[in-house]
């Protein structure tokens, strides 16, 4: 079991998959294209902010990844995000979807957890309880302005509130 962090330092982006693929039920700013200078204007805002960047981007296109984050991220993590070790590295992941396999693994973790939200794909009853587990981040991913980043950077400050798993013991147990 690993404890919350009250105060964070360290934070996790779950990368997207970078590849031209396009999936209807994985909602706008989707496209590969987009996400890279997303990441990327991420890394780049918390770096100045003090925080230590891991990246976790999804297993393909190592190589590219490689090349295109290297010079931001503090580290690029391409190991198993179920290994237990990776949860120990972060205090936060900062995820902006959650169509994938590591979202209910971070769900079930001490680890708090960041959404850029964009969308409003849950149900009332899902978000409600959502909410109680993940911050949720007004996010506008076609924007760099620095005020599209104030509200995530004042979540992230902030001592952390205690985590609840109503959402877990509903929905994934």
């Amino acid at each position: 079991k690993i404890s919350n962090k009250r105060k964070i330092k360290r934070v996790m982006i779950m990368g997207w998959p970078m590849n031209s693929r396009k999936y209807f039920e994985d909602g706008r700013f989707t496209f590969f294209y987009d996400r890279i200078f997303y990441e990327i204007n991420l890394i780049k805002k918390l770096k100045r902010k003090g925080f230590y960047v891991i990246y976790k981007p999804h297993p393909e296109r190592n190589n590219l990844i490689k090349y295109l984050f290297k010079n931001y991220a503090d580290k690029i993590i391409f190991e198993k995000f179920e290994n237990k070790s990776i949860l120990n590295k972060v205090d936060a992941l900062i995820y902006a979807h959650t169509t994938t396999t590591t979202f209910g693994y971070a769900l079930c973790s001490n680890l708090n957890i960041f959404l850029l939200d964009h969308e409003d794909i849950y149900s009332e009853e899902q978000k409600k309880l959502l909410k109680k587990r993940v911050n949720f981040i007004d996010f506008n991913f076609k924007s760099s302005k620095d005020k599209n980043y104030d509200q995530l950077f004042e979540c992230l400050d902030k001592n952390q509130k205690k985590i609840n798993y109503e959402y877990v013991k509903k929905y994934l147990l």
